[in-house]
């Protein structure tokens, strides 16, 4: 048939345009969605994404106001790499003189957009409601800690009662206005090759993940409690909202050694 396909025919086209989604939809038994229905009830039947609340509109008649950074925007990176090898050492044993090099790797960059939203629910209880702006108040507390918060609650409040909203349902905060705290790394390591045979060399190497121990955070709760006492806390490192703690990156100072046989 792709023979066919490619030799231009139109019976080719026909039989991939039909042929191919009918057996796919059979291979894999896919329903119409009136047999869904069917089934669905006396249930109710769509879609729940629970809390992943970055995929909906707070007010889906108001499409401009979703107009703003993506949840993964990185506005600044920058990553640097050296690999030294270095010279011979003087007066030492040839052993230990030569075979030595230096690696190090260098990565910052800025934070991600926090979807900011209060615990009220919104329309629906959609949970993608987001506060209004107190004007005055910065987003982010001057001198923030994990515990006390990262945001500051008193720049938040309620959506306000207006004509044009006048149940309180949305909020005149940005979507992702607000960026997380950044990212800093320097990863090192020592690595050292002993020379055993002509065609075989063991290598001994340090490493040294996080080096300087730098405490990076993950991003903070992102639900703000209106007329609480803090927001925005911060419960997790990098690599444990990864889902790998201490091997991720972000976590803290990592020291692993090596040895490994070159052949």
């Amino acid at each position: 048939m792709a023979y066919t396909l490619i030799g231009g025919t139109a019976v080719g086209t026909v039989l991939i345009l039909l042929f191919l989604p009918a057996l796919y939809a059979s291979w894999f038994r896919i329903k119409s969605p009136a047999e869904h229905a069917r089934e669905a009830k006396p249930a109710s039947f769509g879609i729940n994404f629970n809390f992943a609340n970055a995929a909906f509109p707070q007010d889906s008649t108001n499409l401009k106001a979703e107009k703003g950074p993506s949840t993964f925007d990185t506005r600044h990176r920058w990553t640097s790499a050296l690999n030294y090898q270095a010279p011979v050492i003087p007066r030492l044993p040839k052993l230990l003189a030569d075979g030595w090099q230096l690696n190090t790797i260098l990565t910052v960059q800025s934070g991600r957009p926090i979807n900011i939203v209060t615990s009220n629910g919104g329309v629906n209880f959609n949970f993608v409601q987001r506060p209004d702006v107190v004007p005055g108040q910065p987003f982010i507390l001057p001198h923030w800690t994990p515990t006390t918060g990262y945001l500051n609650p008193l720049a938040f409040a309620n959506p306000a009662i207006t004509p044009q909203d006048p149940n309180g349902f949305f909020g005149n905060l940005g979507r992702d206005q607000v960026f997380g705290p950044g990212f800093w790394d320097t990863d090192f390591s020592l690595s050292k090759i002993f020379a055993v045979h002509e065609q075989l060399s063991l290598q001994f190497r340090a490493e040294f993940f996080n080096i300087f121990n730098h405490p990076n955070f993950a991003l903070p709760t992102n639900v703000v409690n209106i007329g609480a006492s803090n927001a925005g806390l911060i419960t997790q490192t990098p690599d444990v909202a990864q889902g790998n703690p201490g091997l991720g990156g972000g976590g803290p100072r990592v020291v692993q050694f090596g040895l490994r046989l070159q052949f």
